[in-house]
């Protein structure tokens, strides 16, 4: 299982904690290794689209108690949990619309690139909720997770078609805002 919140006002991906006790006490998740490694490669699967990854921590000016983020892995316990800062300006614009909010021309490659974060996100999760049982998976490639699934868990399928569900919705708004910018 992954959650997946997304913000803007930078190009980054965290992981928690966010919080100013773990920022305090320097407190990575147990599985801070994986959450980097996977926020690496949504990185890569997207150009090198975010200008940074790792733990809110250690990536924020500023430590921000109570997020949804560090809730869902604490107490929800899901193993996967991910911030995409997905679109931002560096430094202090006059107008703060604009450092927090793509242009129009610009709404379409971001809002690509995500998709291809995504993929990546979606082929982790695919992975690990295989329950154990032979799954092949290939890497993904060009945004789209490429995946031979034997006849396994039903509960393995049935996530597999939340996650397309959700990039589904995803690509049709990416379609929408081609439509409505004529490209």
């Amino acid at each position: 299982d992954a959650y997946l919140s997304l913000h803007s006002g930078a190009q980054q991906v965290f992981y928690p904690f966010a919080d100013s006790k773990s920022r305090q006490r320097q407190v990575l998740p147990e599985n801070h290794e994986r959450l980097q490694s996977l926020a690496d490669a949504m990185n890569e699967a997207t150009g090198h689209f975010f200008t940074d990854t790792g733990a809110t921590w250690q990536k924020n000016d500023y430590a921000a108690d109570g997020t949804a983020a560090d809730w869902a892995y604490s107490h929800h316990q899901i193993p996967l949990v991910y911030t995409f800062e997905v679109f931002g300006v560096p430094g202090d614009l006059p107008n703060c619309f604009e450092q927090f909010n793509p242009g129009n021309l610009e709404l379409p490659d971001v809002t690509q690139k995500l998709l291809r974060a995504y993929d990546a996100l979606a082929f982790e999760v695919a992975s690990a909720s295989a329950c154990g049982k032979s799954t092949t998976l290939s890497k993904w490639e060009n945004g789209q997770s490429k995946m031979l699934l034997d006849s396994t868990a039903q509960a393995h399928n049935q996530r597999l078609v939340r996650l397309s569900n959700i990039g589904s919705r995803l690509r049709a708004l990416e379609l929408e805002m081609q439509l409505r910018l004529g490209a």
